[in-house]
Parts: structure tokens; C-alpha cells; sequence
């Protein structure tokens, strides 16, 4: 089985509709890379806020701002009684990239119904800790990992008092659409190995969502054992559902929103919600919050977010 390890990376820069792919580090040494040619394509690497790409070193994320509906990229700002009035600086959001491109269509939403630009920077909810950790400038934060935000609130990152659920999501088992499975009922007894037959089982980065939970679900329904040799470890949820999808692999374990998000594939089985911890997305203000943030984290518990959220195949809080 082969150890394979990716570089670790800082979190990419995002902006609504285009941006940078992250890439998240795969920490099981035990679980193999995919075979050459059955990765997503390379992803270019983050450049931080403000700073230009170094020589060599791959192009910057695409940076287009959402632009307000009633106010072209090059229009002059608008002027009140003679005086111009300078236009309002666009909201920053960290985000965890399993959000994503959900979150994308959200704030494209608030966008056009605010007029308020917004940028979103995506990664690993611990690295965007960092980020704030180290000054980097942001309205809201949204972690898919409760340690994260548990961490933010106690470095005073984020203001306590603001934070709130967001969504939910599940972990499943999935299948090309013309495989013969049908039904899996995920439990003690459950080989995977055999339903995998002498293919993997594809899996995001273990120390990045969904990996971790996945390992801790088949830990708690006694499957690791069986199904540990059989992993194979891409960078994200989302690559594991086009590699199972692009027939590389006959079973993946996913989140629900990326596998509704691939017609290619087809959901077989459900892990039970008390195998794992609940994989929950809580958003903050930061400490920094300008003073629109509110409404925007008041936009993503909305009906028109919630609905957008349902669509992709999370589960909303009310």
C-alpha cells in the first residue's frame, strides 16, 4: 500500500463564483493516494490577501468580486448633494471548504439584493483559525469543525455572543449509478472489502472533513479493521464522489451535499448520525466585523439560504 502525503497548504483565496481550489493534507499514512490519472486536476497554489504570486510560482486566484446589480465594475461612485460618496468595502468571509460552492450561490444572493460585494477565502476551518490568528482580515467566519470555532472564541478571534449554527450535514456510501448495489445497511458485520471487490473505497484527506469523521464512523460501527487497506485518500469530499463517479473506484464514503451535487453517482448507504459527531457549520462575526457583517451572517439563516442549502443536500437548522 502506498504512503503517499500531500504538501500541507495555506487556505485559497476565493471569490464568489471563481477562485482557487484548496488542497487538503492527507494525514493516515496508511491510506494510499488514487492512481496517477485518477486525481482531480492540480489545483494553483492560495495566494494570501494583498500579496502578488511570487515568480514561478502559479498564477493568483481569479479575483472578479461580485459586482452590485445597479453599479458596473467601472461605473463612478455615486455622489450625494455634490460629494462623492465612497463606496462600501466588500465583506470577507473564511469559510470551510466543504462549503463550497453552496456558500457561492448564497452570497451571490446577498449580493444582489444587498448591492454589498463579497469575497470568500476557503480551507481548512484550523488553517483559517490561523489566518485570523496571524491578522488576516475577515467579517465572518464559518467552520465546519467545532474545535475550530471552540478555538477562535477562546483566542478572541470571534465574538462569542454572534456565533450560531448554520447547517448540517451526513456521511454516506456511494456507488457509480449503474452499479448492481442498491441498499447497504451500514453496521457491525458490514464488509466493505467484499462490497468493494479488488477496487477502493475513496475517501476525503483524513485529517481534513470528511476523513476524520469518516475514520471515526467506521471505528464506531467496528468496520475499520475491514475497510482501512481498502481506502483510498483524495483531497476532498468532492474528489472522492467524481473519482467513484468516473468509475475509479466502486464505493466512496462522502458528505450527502457532494454526492446530490453528481449525477454520475448514487447514494447506497447512510451512517447512522451516532457513529460519528454531529458535522455541524457554525458561522461568527469576528472580531474585526465591519458593520454590515450582521446582516450578511443574518442572510445565511434566511429562507433563500435555507433553500439553497436543502437544494445541495444539507440539513437546515431552524
Amino acid at each position: 500500500m502506498t504512503d503517499h502525503r500531500s504538501a500541507a497548504r495555506r487556505p485559497s483565496r476565493r471569490i464568489v463564483l471563481t477562485g482557487a481550489a484548496a488542497t487538503l493534507l492527507l494525514a493516515f499514512p496508511g491510506w494510499p493516494q488514487a492512481e496517477e490519472g485518477a486525481q482531480t486536476p492540480p489545483r494553483t497554489p492560495s495566494t494570501p490577501p494583498g500579496q502578488a504570486p511570487a515568480n514561478g510560482g502559479g498564477q493568483a486566484p481569479s479575483q472578479t468580486p461580485s459586482q452590485p446589480p445597479s453599479q458596473a465594475p467601472d461605473q463612478e461612485p455615486a455622489r450625494d448633494g455634490g460629494q462623492e460618496r465612497p463606496a462600501a468595502r466588500p465583506l470577507s468571509v473564511l469559510a470551510a471548504d466543504p462549503l463550497r460552492p453552496t456558500l457561492d450561490d448564497i452570497v451571490g444572493l446577498y449580493t444582489a439584493a444587498s448591492g454589498l460585494r463579497v469575497t470568500v477565502t476557503y480551507g481548512p476551518s484550523d488553517s483559517l483559525v490561523e489566518t485570523l490568528d496571524q491578522g488576516g482580515a475577515a467579517d465572518l467566519f464559518i467552520s465546519d469543525v467545532r474545535g475550530a470555532m471552540e478555538l477562535a472564541v477562546e483566542r478572541r478571534l470571534v465574538k462569542a455572543e454572534s456565533r450560531r449554527s448554520l447547517a448540517s450535514n451526513r456521511l454516506v456510501l456511494v456507488a457509480p449509478k449503474d452499479s448492481s448495489l442498491i441498499e447497504v445497511l451500514l453496521g457491525p458485520g458490514t464488509r466493505l472489502s467484499t462490497l468493494a471487490g479488488q477496487g477502493r473505497i475513496a475517501v476525503g484527506a483524513a485529517q481534513a472533513m470528511p476523513g476524520a469523521v469518516v475514520r471515526a464512523a467506521l471505528e464506531s460501527l467496528g468496520l475499520w479493521a475491514d475497510a482501512e487497506p481498502c481506502l483510498t485518500a483524495v483531497e476532498t469530499s468532492r474528489a472522492a464522489v467524481a473519482m467513484v463517479g468516473r468509475g475509479e473506484a466502486p464505493l466512496g464514503i462522502v458528505f450527502v451535499s457532494d454526492a446530490r451535487s453528481d449525477p454520475a453517482v448514487k447514494v447506497v448507504g447512510i451512517f447512522p448520525e451516532t457513529s460519528h459527531r454531529p458535522i455541524v457549520y457554525e458561522g461568527a462575526l469576528t472580531a474585526t466585523a465591519g458593520i454590515s457583517a450582521p446582516a450578511l451572517l443574518d442572510f445565511i439563516q434566511s429562507a433563500a439560504a435555507r433553500a439553497a442549502f436543502e437544494k445541495a443536500g444539507y440539513l437546515t437548522l431552524k
